[in-house]
């Protein structure tokens, strides 16, 4: 596996910029859910090694699969929620956190496959 900048996991922490909801009551503030699709890099960054072999291509494959599961799944809890609450701000929020776990999950079973 390459090794890849983890800086960028720092921007994550823009993910918190969503507690503004708290105290302005708007809920497109909850949209910075999506930043916390960041820690990935933290993650992935953790796991060792210089280059790509054939055990991380087929860590990486399992990986995906998984992560292909867990979007259409999201995508039908998006696709339920549109049809009962008719809210547009309300599925931007959904869209941001399906966002943030669906690359989360990908770089947790990686990491969990690449360590075994």
């Amino acid at each position: 596996m390459t090794k890849r900048q983890s800086y960028f996991g720092f921007i994550g922490f823009m993910g918190f910029m969503s507690m503004r909801y708290f105290s302005s009551g708007n809920l497109l503030d909850l949209s910075y859910i999506g930043f916390f699709g960041f820690f990935s890099y933290f993650i992935i960054a953790k796991i060792s090694g210089n280059k790509e072999d054939e055990r991380y291509i087929k860590d990486r494959n399992i990986a995906l699969a998984f992560t292909g599961k867990l979007a259409v799944v999201e995508l039908s809890i998006i696709w339920c929620a549109t049809m009962l609450i008719r809210n547009i701000d309300f599925i931007c929020v959904l869209l941001a956190l399906t966002y943030a776990i669906t690359i989360n999950a990908y770089a947790k079973k990686l990491y969990i496959l690449e360590e075994k």
